[in-house]
């Protein structure tokens, strides 16, 4: 059934339509200032999976291919196609970015024996990130450690909750509602550095602040 928001057709706005079945999205209309900024339908596979995404605002089309296994195999950017390559086990190995058949690697990923994510290297900010600390730390002892490419200075980036809800990155703090959104980030001394509001799927409706963090949604 359809979800809708303010006016959907008006000034401002927002329209998703959700049908029976598995639930999945096929349109979304949004406008702001009266301006249509996305008026799209959404395909998909016999498994669910998103296919393609025509949006008659923007005129594009974005494709997203899956391998035989289920894992996502590629997906739009701007201007290019991520094309992403995992290990026996599924786990992702790379992502290269394919720009009229020239590619490019920009991310590579390895794991620990216990398959938790250990490292991550982007190749195009020189930006290399560890995660010492696999499933077996306690409340706030993952972290995240950043230096660029070389590895020969490392300074810690973030903090993590159980492992998983991040709770610091840098020097601002996030503070998570029931359903997954950092509602509030504050500084250290408990200074409120942005104030944020999300629908269900994660989509700003308001923002307000000078926080720097893009992990400002957590789960849908």
């Amino acid at each position: 059934m359809p979800e809708k928001s303010g006016a959907a057709r008006g000034g401002n706005g927002r329209e998703a339509v959700f049908p029976g079945g598995c639930g999945a999205r096929t349109s979304a209309y949004v406008v702001t200032n009266g301006v249509v900024q996305q008026n799209g339908t959404y395909s998909y596979d016999q498994a669910a999976r998103l296919t393609q995404v025509v949006d008659t605002a923007t005129n594009s089309t974005d494709v997203y291919t899956w391998n035989d296994d289920g894992t996502l195999a590629s997906f739009p950017g701007p201007g290019y196609t991520r094309e992403m390559a995992y290990n026996e086990e599924g786990q992702m190995l790379s992502i290269t970015r394919n720009q009229n058949g020239t590619r490019t690697l920009a991310n590579e990923y390895a794991y620990g024996s216990d398959g938790g994510r250990r490292s991550r290297k982007d190749y195009v900010n020189n930006v290399w990130t560890r995660f010492p600390c696999g499933v077996a730390c306690g409340p706030g002892e993952l972290v995240e450690r950043q230096s660029d490419l070389t590895g020969q200075s490392w300074a810690t980036s973030a903090q993590y909750l159980n492992g998983s809800a991040i709770i610091r990155r840098n020097n601002e703090f996030h503070h998570w509602d029931y359903r997954g959104t950092a509602g509030v980030i504050t500084d250290g001394s408990g200074n409120v550095l942005s104030n944020n509001l999300y629908d269900k799927f994660g989509v700003a409706r308001y923002t307000n602040g000078s926080a720097q963090t893009p992990w400002r949604w957590q789960r849908t």
